[in-house]
C-alpha cells in the first residue's frame, strides 16, 4: 500500500474511504469527488452514510467533523471478507450495508466505554495473504473480537485517539492504486 500526507481534499482523507476486496465504501461526505472515484476505481464504489453521533455522546462530538469518517466506525478485513461495525453505526445503517454488501460478513461491534477510543480504527496489513491488524493498545473489546475470529492483532500505542479524533488508521492513508492521489494534486510517498 502506499502511504499520503492529509490534504484538504476530502478525497485525501483516508477516514472517508473503507477498502473491502473488490469494493470501496466511501463516506457520503466527500460530496462532489464521489463521481470521480466512481469513474477512477475499477470496483464498486458506493456512498456511504457516515454516522450521525454515537448515543451517549456529548453535545461536542455531534459537531466533530470526524465522525465524517467511516473508518472509524468501520474495520475492513478484505482478506476474510468482513466488514466489523460500530454498534451505533450498524444500527443506523445495516440495511443499506446488507443490500450492498451481500457478499461480504457484517459483524455488529458494540464497543461500549471504549468507542471514544475508536477501536475499529485499525491499519490492516496482508501478511502473505492473511490479515495483521495493527490496533491501539487502549482498546480491549476489538482485541477481543478479533481473537475470537482468529485474525493476528498487534498493539501499538496511539497518542490520545478522543482528543486526537482518531487512532492508529487515521495516521496513514493506503490505496493500491496511487493514481487517484495525483489526480487530487498530492504527492505520494511510500
Amino acid at each position: 500500500g502506499y502511504y499520503i500526507a492529509k490534504d484538504f481534499s476530502p478525497a485525501s482523507q483516508g477516514g472517508n474511504v473503507v477498502y473491502g476486496d473488490g469494493f470501496m465504501l466511501v463516506s457520503n461526505s466527500v460530496g462532489k469527488e464521489l463521481a470521480m472515484m466512481k469513474d477512477f476505481f475499477p470496483v464498486p464504489v458506493y456512498a456511504t452514510p457516515c454516522l450521525f453521533a454515537p448515543r451517549e455522546s456529548d453535545e461536542s462530538l455531534r459537531r466533530n467533523p470526524y465522525i465524517n469518517h467511516i473508518d472509524l466506525t468501520m474495520l475492513s478485513i478484505p482478506q476474510k471478507d468482513l466488514l466489523l461495525v460500530d454498534s451505533n453505526h450498524y444500527e443506523q445503517q445495516h440495511k443499506h450495508l446488507e443490500e450492498i454488501l451481500s457478499d461480504v460478513e457484517i459483524i455488529e461491534v458494540n464497543n461500549g466505554p471504549e468507542w471514544y477510543n475508536w477501536p475499529l480504527n485499525c491499519l490492516v496489513l496482508n501478511d502473505n495473504g492473511s490479515p495483521l491488524v495493527i490496533a491501539n493498545y487502549l482498546t480491549e473489546n476489538i482485541q477481543g473480537v478479533l481473537k475470537d475470529l482468529n485474525i493476528d492483532f498487534e498493539t501499538v500505542a496511539s497518542e490520545d485517539p478522543e482528543r486526537n479524533e482518531g487512532s492508529i488508521r487515521c495516521r496513514t492513508n493506503m490505496a493500491e492504486n496511487v493514481e487517484i492521489f495525483r489526480m487530487a494534486g498530492l504527492s505520494v510517498t511510500r
